[in-house]
């Protein structure tokens, strides 16, 4: 920070595209020509990066993801017998694919529909999971074994509404990749309540398709990520990046807050404490 400052003032001598500011009481000045050092933000941290997930959620309609722990001595099976159930309820059925060419444990799920008894070819949603023998991120030290599902269309989007609603609290999370807002409630003098959080969730913006335009087929849910900005107003005074896992040396699955600040011109009013108690809630 000391050389890049002393930089900034020494290009700075011979350019005339320059603005001056205050930081802990000193006169910085910040040259645009050269770009050596950025004009202070108030945010404290760079938002245009995230470590474990995207830093730009896009919502998407119909799409969601699902976690599912599955702790048992052999958690494939689990996975089939928990959805040998849920097809005798909801009318679906898991097929479950290992690529014998692959080493690396992972077994790709697909959900399809049932009517009348017999199969659908329409793919509700589809999965991830990993033999327990294997080491990888969906064997995570912390949770245990767990598998990965993301739903692109209305059915399937339905279907896991009604499996999060029936299954006991604990064993799934189930994230809409969606965008809503939260109005904070009038305050006691009848005034309307000026505060609003406007919550994102979802995958990158061009999570769709690569460079070639080809779909991306990965499935993990490692881009997944979830962003809370808090407005006065038309004011954005504090913000909170969230991703589903995170950056350790053994990596857990599980929500995980990046980043979270407060505007620096709007600090010392509570604002955190605001953010903070309906990103609990979440």
């Amino acid at each position: 920070l000391c050389l890049n400052n002393s930089l900034t003032h020494s290009f700075s001598i011979h350019s005339t595209h320059s603005s001056q500011s205050k930081m802990n009481g000193e006169n910085l000045v910040y040259d645009y020509r050269f770009n050596v050092v950025d004009e202070p933000s108030e945010w404290a941290f760079n938002w245009d990066y995230s470590e474990c997930g995207t830093s730009q959620p896009t919502p998407r309609e119909h799409h969601a993801s699902m976690w599912m722990t599955m702790n048992g001595d052999d958690p494939i099976w689990s996975t089939k017998q928990l959805f040998q159930q849920l097809g005798k309820k909801f009318g679906i059925k898991l097929h479950v694919h290992k690529d014998e060419d692959e080493d690396d444990g992972i077994y790709k799920l697909k959900v399809t529909s049932k009517n009348n008894g017999k199969e659908n070819k329409l793919i509700l949603f589809e999965g991830v999971m990993q033999a327990p023998n294997e080491d990888g991120s969906m064997n995570d030290p912390n949770v245990g074994h767990f598998c990965y599902f993301k739903c692109e269309n209305k059915a399937g989007f339905g279907m896991m509404l009604s499996i999060a609603a029936n299954i006991s609290h604990g064993y799934v999370a189930f994230i809409p990749h969606q965008k809503h807002d939260i109005n904070m409630m009038d305050d006691e003098k009848g005034g309307k309540g000026r505060y609003k959080i406007v919550v994102v969730s979802g995958e990158a913006p061009d999570i769709d398709a690569d460079e070639s335009g080809e779909s991306d087929e990965n499935i993990s849910g490692n881009d997944v990520a979830t962003r809370f900005t808090l407005l006065d107003g038309e004011e954005e005074v504090a913000r909170c990046h969230m991703t589903y896992r995170d950056g350790s040396w053994d990596p857990s699955m599980g929500p995980t807050v990046e980043m979270i600040a407060v505007k620096q011109s709007r600090r010392g009013e509570g604002l955190a404490k605001l953010l903070w108690y309906h990103v609990l809630r979440f």
